[in-house]
């Protein structure tokens, strides 16, 4: 199966402690195979089953509005390895 790489802007500032919390559970999806975040804490990265995107994204927004306070994403750009 394909896999896409794609980075997303926090449009909110968070904290580590939200920040730890937030890939615990991103990384226990099982389409996910690579989250983290940049140093700042102001870019997420994914890399996930191409197909599971929609899907896996729609989880993705959920968890950061309930652990991070509403915070919100927005596409960044693609990595391309």
């Amino acid at each position: 199966m394909n896999k896409m790489n794609r980075s997303y802007r926090l449009l909110k500032k968070i904290n580590q402690e939200q920040a730890d919390a937030i890939i615990k559970e991103i990384s226990e999806l099982p389409m996910v195979k690579g989250t983290g975040f940049n140093e700042d804490l102001t870019l997420l990265n994914m890399v996930v089953e191409e197909d599971c995107y929609p899907e896996i994204m729609s989880r993705v927004v959920n968890i950061f509005r309930r652990l991070a306070g509403g915070c919100d994403l927005s596409f960044d750009h693609f990595n391309f390895d």
